[in-house]
């Protein structure tokens, strides 16, 4: 796993029915943070709506051929970077 600082907007997220993801740049490519619904509600308490939230955290990824495989995105390459934000990481975000 590497740990990259990103920026998290609101408009890139995206509700996949158990969880949202959202698009992030990470140097000069693209991942993909997953948000589980548990932590969706304390997200939402500290940075307002979904839709239009923006704030920066340090999230461990790892690509997504690395991830076992019941956790693997089949429409996402093996070499994509792929994060999860938990609660915990909600304790230090960053406007």
């Amino acid at each position: 796993m590497t740990v990259y600082d990103v920026r998290i907007q609101g408009r890139n997220f995206v509700d996949k029915h158990t969880h949202y993801e959202a698009t992030v740049a990470i140097g000069g490519s693209h991942g993909t943070v997953i948000i589980h619904g548990d932590v969706v509600p304390m997200l939402s308490e500290r940075h307002g709506a979904l839709d239009t939230c923006d704030f920066r955290v340090a999230i461990d990824f790892r690509r997504n051929g690395a991830r076992i495989a019941e956790c693997r995105d089949p429409f996402k390459g093996l070499d994509h970077l792929m994060g999860v934000l938990s609660l915990e990481d909600i304790g230090v975000l960053e406007p």
